[in-house]
C-alpha cells in the first residue's frame, strides 16, 4: 500500500503546524507569566497534545487515498 501522491497528506501537514503552535503557545504562556516555572515533559505532553488534536480533527483531503502497490490483479 502507498499513497497516491508524494505530496504529504492534509493530516500530516496540520500535525506540522499544531508543532510549531504548540511552541508559540508555550512561547506565550511564559512570555505572560515569567514567574511561571513549566517542567520540559508538561511542554512535551502540550506539544504531543495539540500536535494530536491538529491531526484529528483536520479532514482528509479527497487527494489522500492510499492505492495497491500489488502487482496482482484483484479478482
Amino acid at each position: 500500500m502507498r499513497m497516491n501522491t508524494l505530496m504529504p497528506a492534509r493530516k500530516v501537514n496540520a500535525a506540522a503546524i499544531g508543532g510549531a503552535l504548540a511552541v508559540l503557545v508555550i512561547w506565550g504562556i511564559r512570555s505572560a507569566w515569567p514567574e511561571l516555572d513549566i517542567p520540559q515533559p508538561v511542554e512535551a505532553a502540550i506539544t504531543a497534545l495539540i500536535v494530536f488534536a491538529a491531526g484529528y480533527i483536520t479532514p482528509p483531503s479527497p487527494a489522500d487515498e492510499i492505492v495497491s502497490s500489488d502487482p496482482l490483479p484483484q479478482p
